[in-house]
């Protein structure tokens, strides 16, 4: 099962005490961001540890979490929609909004990461090792530098 929250980004407003860590002056007068601005690249980092710190401070039940999702695993679907339900319900009261259409259901097998889970088990699919292992090995210190 996994929980996503895309477009809380969008809606992070910024604590008094944080706003001048995102001031810029632009043609001699000064601004102030009172939100996350659009395509910042920290956003998701941010984003990530509100999440986190919000279901740390609630004693959420064991879940895996990166950047957008939230993934809860158990033995039946009943108990995935019991923890499901406790990590909706910790994230609905710390205030942020969770899109019903964004929360699916419990599944026997899942995506993330372009890995293949299923009933407990990882898998990396075929096509992303071959991708992989079509690549180049890097033939100078520049090209093997990362972007």
């Amino acid at each position: 099962m996994i929980i996503v929250y895309k477009k809380l980004i969008k809606i992070l407003e910024f604590v008094l005490e944080c706003r001048p860590q995102f001031s810029f002056t632009w043609r001699g007068v000064q601004y102030t961001w009172n939100r996350l601005p659009q395509g910042w690249k920290h956003s998701p980092t941010i984003c990530h540890g509100l999440i986190h710190a919000a279901l740390e401070k609630s004693e959420a039940p064991e879940h895996v979490q990166y950047i957008n999702d939230i993934i809860v695993w158990r033995n039946t679907a009943m108990e995935v929609f019991e923890k499901r339900e406790k990590i909706i319900h910790i994230l609905l009261k710390a205030g942020f909004a969770i899109k019903k259409s964004k929360v699916k259901r419990p599944a026997r097998e899942i995506q993330f990461l372009e890995v293949k889970w299923h009933d407990g088990k990882h898998q990396i699919p075929a096509e992303v090792i071959n991708k992989i292992t079509a690549m180049c090995p890097p033939t100078n210190k520049r090209k093997h530098k990362p972007s």
